[in-house]
């Protein structure tokens, strides 16, 4: 207590009661400071990182593995040793899948090497842009990357039968050939494969030859499936990042869970938006006066598209300099107001299509704002300059993304706090884009979601089967998961409700609390209480020391 200055607390009614042995409070020291955990921390779960502050200039940070993370570690080596050799790590977005992998590299390596076998671990993505940012968060943390460009890497590799502390960061793409005629070098190694599979749930199609071919390429190998959404039926026909038509093609009766196995372990958001890893989303209506000239507006250029093309086209339509302009208005004035309280905040428009990106962008190049902007979209020579755009977005120096299909999954960019959906997106890709703004930031209690495209709908049904998926794996009856996605009047609703429950417990000496909730005997009334902390939790940060006791 003198070290931290805290000695006023030695007199506080919570530390007298908890010098009782039966206490939470000695349950969780007695717990975390076991040996055996510690020297698992010690161990493996810390890692010194390269990380840029807002400056851009380069901070050795040191990270510990976090609670889900140790205890998937844990699951995983448990997995193994019971022989499984393909399961699924359920981890909201936003938890630290790659540091994850990180974790798992050093550990097993350990786990291995009792065994006498040399691991060799592979990480693979399924996009361009998740294959460059899994290459920064491994190099950052001082680790080895080998990248794989074409099918000669890819065999070269597999003749290398030790890594030499590297980690094989490939595109599933890779293994679009053949793989069966793979072979090992003539060295006598006891080797093992490990596959670490990022974003899971998205476009592994087990009747492609990527996936299929996969797993040819070593039969004997462990494939660990990182995914942090519903595993609910793909979606079709919607592009990838590069251009792949095929990437989220329906499957046939199939989910994540039917290709890759069964969970190795679950980690879900409203676990990580009580932990601070992860927020909220705000839903944030349009307002009416908009929507009735958006209206009009729609009317009279599908009149004038008629009479002069005979025909309709939804792109013409929605990036007509008609619509797009008021659009574009109603966003910069929706964000100058956000800037208020913030101005290092930024902002992504989503569009409704690339031709509607390229119209608006051009239009904000006209407006007399002194914001900034950058259009994002998928060009082939435009490599370099995009890469140059989305690190000046990071460093704060771009204040607006205008984008279609560009930067909607792995794009973790804790400033990006405002989201203009100018379009309809399907299932887990749309969780995947709204959680784009889900990244804690200084005061932020939320991520905005401006909602254009009306995906209430859509988001209802795709959050259903979210809860409807966690509530089978954790054998409850009742709904305990609450929504990701609130409105401003279902949280005033829900705090009330808040202060009415809690106005029967006390919550200003915590032990007491605890010894109160102790005697509830009623299921309901816990769960009820539980739900009632979480709500509080999205404005007042004390309710998580209540929270963790119940």
């Amino acid at each position: 207590m003198k070290d931290n200055n805290l000695q006023t607390l030695k007199h506080s009614p919570e530390f007298l009661t908890n010098k009782n042995a039966d206490t939470p409070t000695n349950r969780i020291l007695s717990s975390l400071f076991t040996k055996t955990r510690l020297k698992m921390f010690l161990q493996f779960g810390i890692a010194y990182v390269n990380e840029k502050n807002d400056k851009g200039e380069l901070n050795l940070e040191k990270h510990i593995m976090r609670y889900p993370q140790f205890f998937a570690s844990k699951a995983i080596s448990k997995f193994l040793s019971e022989g499984k050799k393909k399961g699924i790590i359920w981890h909201t977005q936003g938890s630290g899948k790659t540091a994850l992998a990180f974790y798992n590299i050093r550990y097993l390596t350990n786990y291995f090497s009792q065994k006498g076998i040399a691991p060799k671990y592979y990480f693979i993505v399924d996009r361009l842009d998740l294959l460059n940012q899994a290459n920064d968060e491994f190099t950052k943390r001082g680790m080895k990357v080998n990248i794989i460009d074409n099918q000669g890497d890819l065999k070269k590799d597999f003749k290398q039968n030790t890594d030499n502390g590297k980690i094989t960061v490939i595109n599933i793409q890779k293994f679009k050939e053949d793989t069966t005629a793979f072979d090992n070098s003539g060295y006598d190694i006891n080797l093992q494969r490990i596959y670490f599979i990022d974003e899971a749930h998205r476009s592994y199609d087990p009747k492609g030859s990527s996936l299929a071919n996969l797993y040819n390429s070593d039969k004997n190998s462990i494939k660990i499936a990182l995914t942090g959404t519903p595993l609910i039926l793909y979606d079709k026909h919607e592009k990838s990042d590069d251009g792949d038509e095929n990437f989220s093609k329906k499957i046939d009766s199939k989910t994540t869970k039917d290709i890759f196995g069964d969970y190795i372990h679950k980690y879900y958001y409203n676990n990580s938006i009580r932990d601070g890893y992860t927020l909220k989303l705000l839903r944030e209506e349009i307002e009416t006066s908009y929507k009735e000239k958006a209206r009009k507006i729609v009317r009279d250029i599908e009149k004038e598209l008629q009479v002069k093309l005979g025909t309709l086209n939804k792109n013409e339509l929605y990036a007509h300099e008609k619509f797009a302009e008021p659009m574009l208005n109603y966003i910069l004035d929706d964000f100058k107001k956000a800037r208020i309280r913030d101005k290092t905040i930024g902002a992504m428009v989503v569009c409704d299509s690339s031709e509607q990106a390229r119209k608006m962008f051009e239009l904000f190049n006209k407006s007399e704002t002194e914001m900034s902007a950058a259009l994002i979209l998928y060009n082939e020579n435009d490599k370099e300059i995009r890469k140059d755009q989305i690190k000046a977005f990071k460093k704060g120096n771009i204040d607006i993304l205008f984008v279609y299909s560009m930067l909607l999954t792995g794009f973790d960019v804790p400033r990006l706090k405002k989201l203009y959906l100018g379009r309809k997106i399907k299932a887990h890709n749309l969780l995947q884009t709204l959680t784009r703004v889900n990244r804690p930031y200084r005061e932020f209690r939320f991520g905005y979601v401006v909602d254009f495209a009306d995906i209430s709908e859509e988001f209802e049904k795709t959050n259903r089967a979210y809860i409807e998926e966690l509530n089978r794996e954790y054998d409850i009856e009742n709904d305990i998961f609450d929504s990701l996605f609130m409105s401003r009047d279902e949280i005033d609703g829900k705090m009330q409700n808040a202060k009415l429950i809690l106005s029967d417990f006390s919550t200003d000496n915590l032990e007491l609390f605890s010894k109160q909730i102790s005697d509830i005997t009623d299921r309901e009334k816990i769960l009820n209480l539980k739900n009632t902390l979480e709500n509080i939790l999205l404005v007042d940060k004390k309710a998580s020391i209540i929270y963790d006791i119940l």
